[in-house]
């Protein structure tokens, strides 16, 4: 292994203070605290945390005036938008610009020399301190249609380091630009500093493309994007339903696309601030052909370093089609019910019409030859909910409650088309799909005309 600088530690007198500097202006994000073991909250009993590449020593004795030429002259912190996260900065008391630096060096009260660095202004062999990693093992990731799930993945990929871009609604990517993608966990408040964008211009070649936008709109979404696809580019959908993969494929190439599926969840609680899912939800990604490359491990090791348990899969599309099947447990239930997860599995009647249309999905599969993870339906919706809190609604009911299409058609839709494919009866996921159909006629011709 090539020898690179792991860390960087740092005495302060005022532990609390610049701890907090480090998470909320720099969004640096707690990797290992000692004692070990501590929760990451308990900043009292602390005696160490490592931040980010920066171990942060507590020493109330600690006199920096006392420094000596030996000691740490200072810290390059790579950012994705430098200008952003100075404005920031000077709004932190005590933060001054470093005599005879340009403004993108600054000094900490009693603490050290820092100077924010955008991604392209080292080479990818130069080292900087960010989360104790080479320059060269980010990534550059641009997610196309960042709603609340886009969001949640983007934004827990950007507070691990990467260089991450959104590309969205002017409101929710303007609140981004201004303050951050505020982050609701079970936990906690965290924020995250991908930037935001309302078209792909610009942003260039990437790593990594996440296809997130309405399934009815991947073409015409990867189409705007093709500057976004390198040769090295790998593009992955992590859409609801069935199809998206055949889209990409069409528009950028076979070999640029690979397949995914997640159960993480998100919900945009308003611009700018998502509520984020991640923990014990499981992601698949996998190469079409079902290969293991190192292209696919790499994009697993960089979700694995945001905290995002991923799992790489030589059997893509039947994850695939284990996630539709959950789409297919609740979202059109709760769409047609108006209610959210914790209220539908308290009714006997939906759980019931839920698991008919899980099995119909399961006798389509089986026809199809697709090798399925669960056999009995209520696994099915144990897997959905599990997790999620009481008030999360699914993608079809949030769409419904904002007057847009839903994916309706590439979910019980699917299953309806596949079924008519190979001659298996759906009639409950035609049901679902006609009464979710009327909704939306009804919304696009009395509330939004």
């Amino acid at each position: 292994m090539e020898p690179y600088v792991d860390h960087v530690a740092i005495r302060t007198r005022n532990f609390e203070r610049d701890l907090k500097f480090f998470q909320e202006v720099l969004g640096l994000r707690i990797t290992l605290t000692a004692p070990e073991g501590l929760d990451h909250n308990d900043i009292a009993s602390m005696e160490q945390v490592w931040v980010g590449g920066i171990q942060l020593q507590r020493d109330e004795s600690f006199d920096p005036a006392q420094r000596n030429a030996g000691q740490l002259t200072h810290i390059g912190i790579k950012v994705c938008d430098v200008d952003a996260v100075l404005e920031k900065v000077y709004n932190v008391e005590g933060v001054v610009q470093a005599e005879g630096k340009p403004r993108n060096w600054f000094v900490l009260p009693e603490g050290p020399m820092i100077e924010l660095v955008a991604p392209e202004e080292y080479p990818s062999e130069t080292i900087l301190i960010n989360i104790g990693k080479k320059r060269g093992s980010f990534m550059k990731v641009c997610v196309l249609g960042t709603g609340s799930l886009g969001s949640t993945i983007g934004g827990a990929l950007a507070k691990a380091g990467n260089e991450v871009h959104f590309v969205g609604r002017q409101a929710h990517m303007d609140a981004v630009n201004e303050n951050g993608l505020v982050m609701v966990t079970p936990t906690g408040e965290e924020i995250a500093h991908p930037v935001g964008h309302t078209d792909p211009a610009g942003i260039g070649p990437c790593d990594l493309v996440i296809v997130l936008c309405k399934a009815f709109d991947t073409k015409a979404t990867m189409e705007e994007g093709k500057e976004l696809v390198g040769p090295n580019t790998a593009v992955m959908s992590l859409q609801n339903g069935l199809g998206a993969e055949d889209v990409l494929c069409e528009v950028v190439g076979a070999e640029h696309v690979i397949g995914g599926k997640t159960y993480i969840g998100g919900m945009l609680l308003e611009p700018g601030r998502v509520q984020a899912t991640i923990p014990g939800k499981d992601t698949y990604i996998g190469e079409l052909d079902g290969s293991i490359t190192d292209r696919i491990q790499a994009i697993g090791s960089a979700f694995e370093e945001a905290g995002m348990h991923c799992i790489v899969s030589d059997n893509i599309m039947g994850v695939i089609w284990d996630k539709l099947l959950v789409n297919v447990a609740t979202g059109a239930v709760c769409g047609i019910t108006h209610l959210p997860y914790g209220d539908m599995y308290q009714e006997e009647k939906l759980v019931a019409t839920a698991k008919a249309a899980v099995q119909e999905g399961m006798d389509v599969a089986a026809k199809a030859g697709v090798a399925l993870t669960y056999s009995d339906p209520m696994d099915v919706l144990k897997l959905a909910r599990a997790g999620l809190p009481y008030d999360f609604k699914p993608s079809i009911l949030q769409s419904l409650e904002k007057h847009r299409p839903t994916e309706v058609g590439v979910i019980n839709g699917a299953v309806v088309a596949q079924g008519a494919k190979y001659g298996v009866p759906t009639p409950v996921n035609e049901t679902l799909l006609a009464c979710v159909t009327g909704i939306e006629r009804y919304i696009r011709e009395y509330i939004t005309k």
